[in-house]
């Protein structure tokens, strides 16, 4: 009777430890999304199968696709290079602080904590939180919910952000394109004092871009307009003999 007295709290600590750890892996994280769950199988699954590795030295530079800002002076930002994702860390002086690569065929956006980073990849709901060091400190699960929602669009992929009493903004300055355009050429640091500086600009490299997209909207067009004067042509020979 006695061994099952001892053996009993025993059981008890041994779940306490395992709740434990399962708690440290969720408190590791630290994330504006109101909802989030995990761990749980399928944020393990994500973690175990995920590579990510830590840039030293600065990716050559191309379009922005989403950033973000912390109070402690440094700026996130997330761009591509070929088949690999990149975000990058800098200050708010423009020096690189470091940066980290991966493969994803998802769409992304980074949230920029004290001490660490947190990547969410939007067709799996799952939150990545990552070290100043390229070490996994976790993941979690975002759930479709109103308030996880209006974080992302108002939030989470906001052109626009504030830190220090400064207001950070993406830009393109490229007309009438900047409505089709995938990526951001400019990040634009205005004071409090309305004082506006260039953080980011890859204006030069993004002009092929803009060409690319101009002859692709021009060639379908061209196809559109091809193809309609071909069915008009074919009413009116039908309509004639008739």
């Amino acid at each position: 009777m006695l061994c099952h007295q001892l053996k009993l709290p025993k059981m008890i600590l041994v779940l306490l430890l395992l709740f434990s750890v399962c708690n440290i892996r969720v408190m590791a994280i630290h994330t504006k999304f109101p909802d989030v769950t995990g761990p749980n199988d399928k944020t393990e699954s994500f973690i175990t199968h995920f590579k990510i590795g830590l840039c030293e030295t600065e990716p050559p530079k191309t379009g922005i696709l989403c950033f973000d800002v912390n109070e402690m002076g440094m700026i996130a930002i997330c761009q591509k290079n070929g088949d690999l994702k990149n975000v990058c860390i800098y200050s708010y002086e423009g020096d690189f602080l470091l940066g980290y690569s991966f493969q994803t065929s998802q769409s992304f956006a980074t949230e920029l904590n004290e001490n660490s980073v947190n990547i969410y990849f939007y067709r799996s709901d799952i939150i990545l939180s990552l070290d100043f060091e390229g070490n996994i400190l976790g993941a979690c699960e975002v759930g479709n919910t109103i308030d996880n929602n209006s974080y992302i669009n108002h939030q989470l992929r906001s052109n626009n952000k504030e830190a220090r009493g400064k207001t950070f903004q993406l830009r393109n300055s490229f007309g009438l394109l900047n409505y089709i355009m995938i990526s951001y050429s400019q990040l634009i640091i205005t004071d409090s004092d309305g004082n506006i500086s260039s953080f980011y600009d890859i204006g030069s490299k993004k002009v092929f871009e803009v060409v690319f997209i101009l002859i692709f909207v021009i060639a379908f067009m061209i196809v559109v307009l091809v193809m309609l004067i071909n069915c008009i042509k074919r009413l009116s020979e039908n309509y004639r003999y008739k």
